[in-house]
């Protein structure tokens, strides 16, 4: 994989340079008029057509058959309000600056969908204008600097439709535009078949974890048995240039695979110290279920508990167990604090769970820690291929690199 990346890094910067790129303002490449979507209060969701909120477009990159709610379109031109497969979404408002003017691509899906006030739909003329271009170019620092620029911030972030329209974009010609979009296609396309293994991979372990704990009429233990709390506290001034930096906002929801983290220059305040093979607990706001492995070493947030399996073989068996939906809303239920809930560890420690021998404990880690271990290399593996084509997009986008018949057969060769 290490090799397949040089490759593939080594062709882009061998890839000829190019001195101008043309450009034309974003609105002339519209095939309609943008529109805003359409108004749709709660009292009248819950039947009508598939309605993509705020919800989704910060959720997702891309918009497929999502899990969505249902609104009912307006009786007059309803086709008006539906998306099409190619549209790109752009959040209208947001609470953060960071999320304001975010861009999404619509993918097909098997049912109509429509789209709600918050959001500009922007539909491109395809004979000259790709939209997955467009959706990597504003995924861009170019893009997104650009979108910065017409970012109003009162009570809340937002952009408006007129100004969207009138930014200048890059506009290469339409067979380039599609060939940029193909190399950063394959790269997006193995980084979530990966995300698909792990997810399925997950299930698997969830499984072989519950079928050994499923027998009730065994003897009652608790999760301490299993684990310990490491309290090391570091202090700023205790921090290693190299030490890895984890903070809730790294950790997914509902995956205890952690596959995100930065390192800690410019961290101000005391963390706690964490190993490879730890599991990390999110202990705010519980609910989000932010409970996962750690991949690497390094430091976390203080709102993040970091449990130490007492044994390595014991490793899935404590992650499953503390990221299980029945322990989640157990110790959300119990989590002290109105507007920042915190879970506890002793709460934690004390959740019960069928008693298993050492050996049983030996039999079942068997099985799963050579699982555990096959997944978690695929964070390391897409973790690499996000770093390169974060690299590439600006690059590619820019112009400063031409996608070369070396590039395309070495990401061929990547996956």
């Amino acid at each position: 994989m290490v090799a397949t990346l040089r490759m593939l890094s080594d062709a882009a910067w061998k890839a000829s340079v190019v001195p101008e790129r043309s450009s034309a303002l974003f609105g002339d490449l519209y095939a309609i008029p943008s529109k805003n979507g359409l108004m749709a209060p709660s009292r009248v969701r819950g039947s009508g057509v598939a309605l993509i909120n705020m919800r989704e477009v910060f959720a997702y990159d891309r918009i497929g058959d999502a899990p969505m709610e249902l609104a009912p379109l307006p009786e007059r031109s309803s086709a008006d309000w539906l998306v099409e497969s190619g549209d790109l979404l752009f959040a209208r408002q947001s609470l953060t600056f960071a999320g304001a003017g975010k861009c999404v691509l619509v993918e097909s899906a098997d049912r109509p969908r429509t789209f709600e006030s918050h959001i500009i739909r922007v539909r491109l003329d395809e004979e000259v204008a790709y939209s997955p271009f467009f959706f990597y170019y504003f995924k861009s620092s170019f893009g997104r600097t650009n979108i910065e620029g017409i970012v109003e911030q009162v009570a809340a972030a937002g952009i408006r439709a007129s100004d969207l329209a009138k930014l200048l974009v890059p506009l290469p010609p339409l067979a380039e535009q599609r060939e940029i979009t193909a190399t950063l296609v394959v790269l997006d396309d193995k980084i979530e078949s990966n995300r698909r293994a792990q997810e399925v991979g997950q299930r698997l372990l969830r499984a072989l974890v519950d079928s050994a704990l499923h027998d009730d009429s065994r003897g009652r233990a608790r999760l301490d048995e299993y684990c310990d709390l490491v309290k090391d506290s570091v202090s700023v001034d205790e921090f290693r240039p190299y030490d890895n930096y984890i903070a809730l906002e790294h950790m997914p929801r509902g995956s205890i695979f952690l596959g995100d983290w930065s390192v800690v220059e410019g961290i101000g305040s005391n963390k706690s110290r964490f190993q490879s093979g730890d599991v990390l607990f999110g202990k705010l706001r519980p609910y989000f279920k932010k409970v996962g492995v750690a991949p690497v070493g390094g430091v976390c947030s203080t709102d993040i508990l970091v449990l130490r399996p007492k044994f390595d073989f014991d490793r899935a068996l404590v992650a499953v167990v503390a990221s299980s939906e029945a322990l989640i809303n157990s110790l959300s239920a119990a989590a002290t604090g109105t507007r920042m809930p915190r879970a506890s560890w002793s709460d934690l420690a004390a959740w019960p769970l069928p008693s298993l021998s050492t050996a049983e404990r030996e039999h079942l880690g068997e099985k799963t820690s050579p699982l555990l271990e096959r997944l978690t290399l695929l964070t390391y593996e897409s973790k690499k291929l996000t770093a390169l084509r974060d690299a590439l997009l600006p690059q590619l986008l820019s112009g400063r690199w031409t996608v070369s018949s070396a590039t395309a057969e070495a990401v061929g060769v990547a996956v």
